[in-house]
């Protein structure tokens, strides 16, 4: 249903007072009334969110199709509408639709630990400061304590499930639906916080290395004997962001700030002074 949903676009297709009569635009856009009904018929329930959107239409010159391709649609159903062809099409789409979704999300999922990769963390960095208006966005960088060490003792494979299980116990920290953890490469992380001021960022950042303890790996070249994280904290106004790795670099001086006091802790931009 969810993707029946994602596939048509009411902002495209909802009726609009300003439309005048004739225009093509404008009986696109009425035409939601007709989608939704007939869609209701073969028991599905289209609604508004992003995505394509099918044309309902009784024309088929070679102009109107034009203009439907140009404002938005995906695909033509012609009246008179045989139930069947529309939820064969709306099948098809949906489809591709999922299959698109799923490629995207395989491209920003880091191979090893499950999670979300660099390559969306540079898009996150590209995008926010544009989409979140003038509020407030905060960075933790992290970084697990003595970490060249442990794979010197333990080797490779017990570094790889090590990062694993750091990497979940993090993740599962984060409560709010638009925050997100990344690795950043090697035994880094970027915890991405859209809407959080440092005060609520920091209180994240020390939920986040006390899951890295709480683990107890056992590591025998580490002060506590066990596997740690440092994390560094950094926040600003999102208009306030003048290039958009300035935010992350902050972050990870904070980190070294934090390594330098002697690591398992956190440091952020009030720390510095």
């Amino acid at each position: 249903m969810s993707h029946v949903v994602s596939l048509i676009r009411a902002r495209d297709c909802a009726p609009d007072q300003n439309d005048k009569e004739g225009d093509v635009g404008g009986r696109l856009r009425s035409q939601w009334a007709a989608i939704a009904s007939i869609a209701g018929k073969v028991g599905l329930r289209p609604s508004r969110c992003a995505g394509g959107w099918i044309t309902i239409t009784g024309l088929s010159d070679v102009d109107h199709e034009t203009q439907c391709w140009e404002a938005g649609a995906v695909d033509f159903v012609t009246k008179p509408i045989n139930p069947i062809t529309l939820r064969r099409r709306l099948d098809s789409h949906i489809t591709l639709r999922v299959q698109a979704d799923q490629l995207r999300e395989f491209a920003w999922i880091d191979g090893l630990t499950g999670i979300k990769n660099r390559r969306y963390l540079d898009r996150w960095m590209r995008d926010y400061r544009l989409l979140g208006g003038g509020g407030s966005a905060s960075i933790i960088m992290l970084d697990v304590d003595h970490f060249k060490a442990f794979n010197d003792k333990y080797g490779h494979l017990a570094g790889d499930d090590c990062l694993r299980r750091v990497a979940a116990a993090m993740k599962a920290q984060l409560r709010r639906s638009d925050d997100a953890l990344c690795r950043y490469g090697g035994e880094e992380f970027a915890c991405l916080l859209p809407g959080a001021d440092i005060k609520t960022a920091t209180a994240i950042a020390d939920r986040l290395i006390d899951s890295v303890r709480v683990l107890a790996i056992p590591h025998e070249h580490a002060p506590r004997g066990i596997v740690t994280a440092s994390a560094g904290v950094a926040s600003d106004i999102v208009r306030e962001l003048e290039a958009s790795d300035s935010l992350l670099e902050r972050a990870d001086r904070c980190l070294y700030y934090a390594k330098q006091r002697g690591r398992d802790c956190v440091a952020s931009e009030r720390d510095l002074g």
